[in-house]
C-alpha cells in the first residue's frame, strides 16, 4: 500500500458532507463495514469498505476512496480515469462522487464510491492462512481451480483486449492489480477485474508504473539467458518494451502465476528451471508473447476475439449478440459491459437494469400490437401472414420493436414520466392527450418511420415492400389526411397501451 495520510482518518465518518450539486449526506449513500479492513493507497487516499445504498436505494458492495483534501487534482483524475475505464468495460465500476468530513478534521475531503471488486489475487495466491482465499479459490490441482483460472483469464483477457482497442495501456498487469470476487457456488460464479489502469495512450515506452522484480525478470533475465549472456556484464541483452510489449509481458507472466498458484516471476533471482517453465508455458497458453530465439527480440500479436471465445465457450457463458438481444436499443445496453460474453454476474446485473426492464415491457407491447394487428386482419377479412409474432421477418420484427421503444421517447417529449401503474394514485395519472399532444406525437412517430426506413435501405418509389420503395418517405406535411390519421391513431393508442402494459404516464415531481 503506502506511507500513512498526514490527516487522522477515524474508522468511522463523525461529521456529514455533501453530495455534490446534490445535497445528500456521506452516510446516506454509503454504509462503512467496521469490521472490513481499512486501507491506505500512495499517501493520498484511505479506502473505506462498506456498501452503496445510493442510486434509489441499489445495495451494492463497495469502497469508498477518502482523499486528502490536497489531492483534488488526483481525485479529478481518478474520477476521468474510472469513469472512461467504465464505459469501455474495465476495472471497477464508478458508482458516485461525494464530500466528508473525516474525524476531528473540518476540511471537506473529496470521496469517490466505486465498485468492490474483492480481494488481491496476489495474497489469495500467497497467503495460505488468509480465511478469504479458501472461500475465493479451490485448491491447485482440482477441477474447480481449473475452471476457476479459465474465468480470471476470460475476464483479464476481456479487459485488456477493451483496453488496447482504446489506446489504453495498463503497464503494470500483475496479480497485485487484479481483484477476485465470487458472486455464487460454481467455479464460474467468480469475477477477475483490473485495478490501477491509467489513462496512459501509448506513452513512456519501457517505464512501467511499478518496477517490479517481473519487469527485470521479462526484459532482462530471459532475454539474457536466452542469448548466453551473463546478468551484470557486458553480455547482458536488455529490452526497452513499448507499453503495448509491457501489457502482454505481464499478462503472460500473470497467466502462468495463476496456473501454478505462486507469484514466481516477481523474484528478483528467478531460478533458470523457473524461466524453462515459463517459455515453454507461454509457447503453449500465451501464443500473443513470445521471444526470438536468433535476435532476443519480442514477438507479441494484439489480443484477439477468437482469444476470448475459445474460453467463453469452453465456459458455457451467454454470448452478446443480435439472436440474442434481438433489439438494437437492448444489444447496446448489453454491449455496454464490452464484453463478447456475458458471465452469471452480468447477466443477473443487466437483466435488474433500467433498460432491460424497459425492454420487458416493449415486448409485452410488442405482443399486444402484433395480436391487434391479426384482430384487423381478421376483421376485414385479409390473409393473416404470420401466426407468431416470431415468424416475422427480421427487418418487420426489429421495425415493431424500435416503434415500441420510441413510446418512451414520445412521453419524454411531452414532459410525463412513466412509473408502474401500482405506484401512484389514479387522480395522479395522465389518461389522455390532448390534440395538440397527438399531433407532435403523430410528426414524432412518422420522423422516426422516415429515419427507420432509410437507414434499411428504404427508398422513395411506389408501395412495395419487395423492393423497398416508399410514397410515403415524404415530411410529415406532405402526407394526405388518411396517412397523417395513421400516425395520430399510433400517437393516441400511446397511453392506453402502457396502461394495459402495468406503465402510468405521470407528470414529474416539482
Amino acid at each position: 500500500m503506502g506511507s500513512c495520510m498526514e490527516t487522522s482518518y477515524d474508522a468511522e465518518f463523525s461529521g456529514v458532507g455533501s453530495k455534490q450539486q446534490q445535497g445528500i449526506r456521506l452516510q446516506s449513500i454509503f454504509q462503512y463495514d467496521s469490521d472490513a479492513i481499512t486501507m491506505t493507497s500512495s499517501g493520498r487516499k484511505r479506502i473505506l469498505r462498506g456498501r452503496y445504498v445510493g442510486d434509489g436505494n441499489k445495495d451494492v458492495a463497495a469502497c469508498a476512496l477518502v482523499y486528502r483534501s490536497s489531492e483534488i487534482a488526483s481525485f479529478g483524475l481518478e474520477c476521468a480515469n474510472l469513469s472512461m475505464c467504465s464505459m469501455i468495460g474495465v476495472g471497477p465500476r464508478l458508482l458516485d462522487i461525494a464530500e466528508a468530513r473525516v474525524g476531528d478534521d473540518a476540511r471537506l475531503h473529496p470521496v469517490i464510491i466505486e465498485e468492490d471488486v474483492g480481494e488481491s489475487l496476489a495474497r489469495l495466491l500467497r497467503d495460505t492462512s488468509w480465511p478469504a482465499r479458501s472461500e475465493t479459490l479451490h485448491p491447485i490441482g482440482t477441477p474447480e481451480r481449473e475452471t476457476e483460472n479459465k474465468k480470471i483469464a476470460f475476464d483479464i483477457f476481456s479487459q485488456v483486449f477493451n483496453a488496447h482497442r482504446a489506446n489504453l495501456y495498463h503497464r503494470d498487469l500483475r496479480c497485485e492489480n487484479v481483484c477476485i470476487r465470487r458472486f455464487g457456488d460454481r467455479p464460474q460464479d467468480i469475477r477477475a477485474t483490473v485495478i490501477d489502469i491509467e489513462l496512459g495512450a501509448g506513452l513512456n515506452a519501457g517505464q512501467p508504473e511499478h518496477r517490479a522484480a517481473l519487469y527485470y525478470t521479462l526484459f532482462r533475465s530471459i532475454p539474457t539467458m536466452l542469448g548466453g549472456g551473463v546478468l551484470g556484464t557486458k553480455s547482458e541483452s536488455v529490452v526497452i518494451p513499448t507499453p503495448l510489449e509491457m501489457d502482454l509481458g505481464y499478462l503472460a507472466a500473470l497467466l502462468f502465476h495463476v496456473e501454478r498458484g505462486v507469484t514466481v516471476l516477481n523474484d528478483p533471482y528467478v531460478a533458470r528451471e523457473t524461466i524453462e517453465a515459463f517459455l515453454a508455458f507461454i509457447e503453449e497458453k500465451a501464443p500473443f508473447f513470445g521471444y526470438a530465439a536468433d535476435t532476443m527480440a519480442l514477438q507479441i500479436r494484439r489480443l484477439e476475439e477468437s482469444d476470448i471465445r475459445s474460453i467463453a465457450t469452453g465456459l458455457g457463458l451467454r454470448e452478446v449478440c443480435q439472436e440474442e438481444f434481438p433489439v438494437e436499443g437492448l444489444l447496446r445496453q448489453a454491449r455496454s459491459y464490452n464484453r463478447l460474453y456475458l458471465d452469471a454476474e452480468d447477466v443477473r446485473s443487466f437483466e435488474q437494469s433500467a433498460v432491460a426492464r424497459m425492454y420487458r415491457i416493449v415486448d409485452k407491447l410488442v405482443l399486444m400490437e402484433f395480436e391487434k394487428y391479426k384482430e384487423r386482419r381478421k376483421a376485414q377479412g385479409e390473409r393473416i401472414e404470420y401466426e407468431r409474432l416470431e415468424d416475422q421477418p427480421e427487418d418487420l420484427r426489429s421495425s415493431n420493436y424500435d416503434q415500441m421503444a420510441h413510446i418512451f421517447a414520445k412521453v419524454a417529449a411531452l414532459g410525463y414520466i412513466t412509473t408502474d401503474v401500482d405506484a401512484c394514485s389514479a387522480s395522479d395519472r395522465v389518461l389522455s392527450l390532448t390534440d395538440e399532444q397527438v399531433e407532435v406525437l403523430a410528426r414524432m412517430e412518422h420522423a422516426r418511420w422516415v429515419r427507420e426506413r432509410l437507414s434499411k435501405g428504404w427508398v422513395l418509389g411506389e408501395r412495395c415492400a419487395e423492393a423497398k420503395t416508399s410514397p410515403y418517405l415524404v415530411p410529415y406535411d406532405s402526407l394526405s389526411e388518411e396517412m397523417k390519421d395513421y400516425d395520430r391513431d399510433t400517437a393516441r393508442s400511446v397511453i392506453p397501451m402502457l396502461e394495459i402494459a402495468g406503465i402510468a404516464v405521470v407528470e414529474p415531481p416539482r
